[in-house]
């Protein structure tokens, strides 16, 4: 028994030092959704581990484009996204299909503001968002360090802030992804060169990864597969309510169906009623 446990140790060491020093990075299953009610802002902080980048892909729908076919596609178009924003090509939007677009009831500004920042510092990036057009933000931590911002992560993670300016009661919906790079050779878009601080950074941190425990690894690979599994329960979270909203409908709209059939049924028996009093009285039987 102690042999084999041995033995599996060591095949598990391999298997994680292997997967670790592939050029494969971690990518989110399925995005987050966020609602975000009129003249509101909602903030979110996210933690991007040492040594590494990240990739940030956000779209937003309004609250009038609820159909399940909509939402099913773009999150669909963000999750490809975010898997191609790990290529060094630009990163390329999809047509949208004839009859999404037919279905589409809002186009051009939504009045939701992006705003990523590290604590304490000047905002990296702020910009307005258009419906149903993906915004995609390329190494924050590269560019937070080109800004002269520092290449270490902030204590708290980089503050993510969704704003709706819009002052009509609607809601707009935030799809929002974000994907580790670790290693990533893509270039810097203002410039077109790669930053020599972020080489030595990534070379710093291959030789740390590279002497990491196989327990180190399992704990690494432990939080990113439980930070997966509670995106897909946010997600499911979210289908939920849309199912529970359309249930709540159908229900209502039975109850108004029942109460005008037996509004009818009895004008029906009234308006019989009064044709047979009528009938009889003229042939004299009341």
């Amino acid at each position: 028994m102690e042999g084999f446990r041995k033995c599996f140790w060591l095949v598990s060491s391999m298997i994680l030092i292997i997967v670790e020093n592939s050029s494969i990075p971690f990518v989110s299953a399925v995005p987050l959704i966020a609602e975000v009610g009129s003249m509101e802002t909602q903030c979110l902080r996210y933690n991007i581990p040492t040594d590494d980048d990240a990739h940030m892909i956000f779209l937003v729908l309004s609250e009038d484009d609820d159909a399940e076919e909509i939402e099913d596609f773009f999150v669909k178009q963000v999750s490809d996204l975010s898997k191609e924003a790990l290529k060094g090509d630009k990163v390329q939007t999809p047509e949208v299909p004839k009859n999404i677009k037919d279905m589409l009831k809002s186009k051009g500004n939504s009045n939701l503001e992006i705003e990523i920042q590290k604590p304490r510092k000047p905002i990296l990036r702020k910009q307005r968002m258009v419906f149903n057009a993906p915004l995609v933000v390329r190494n924050v931590v590269a560019t937070a360090g080109s800004k002269g911002q520092g290449w270490d992560p902030p204590l708290g993670g980089y503050s993510i802030c969704l704003r709706n300016n819009n002052r009509e009661d609607k809601v707009s919906r935030v799809i929002f992804d974000v994907v580790l790079a670790y290693g990533s050779d893509d270039d810097d878009d203002d410039s077109g060169k790669k930053s020599e601080e972020h080489k030595k950074k990534r070379e710093a941190a291959a030789l740390k990864k590279e002497h990491l425990t196989p327990l180190q690894l399992m704990f690494d690979r432990t939080v990113n597969s439980a930070e997966q599994i509670l995106s897909e329960m946010k997600y499911m979270e979210r289908r939920e309510k849309y199912m529970r909203k359309t249930i709540d409908s159908t229900n209502s709209r039975i109850k108004y169906f029942s109460y005008m059939s037996v509004l009818v049924l009895i004008g029906v028996a009234f308006l019989q009623v009064t044709y047979l009093k009528s009938y009889f009285k003229k042939k004299k039987l009341m």
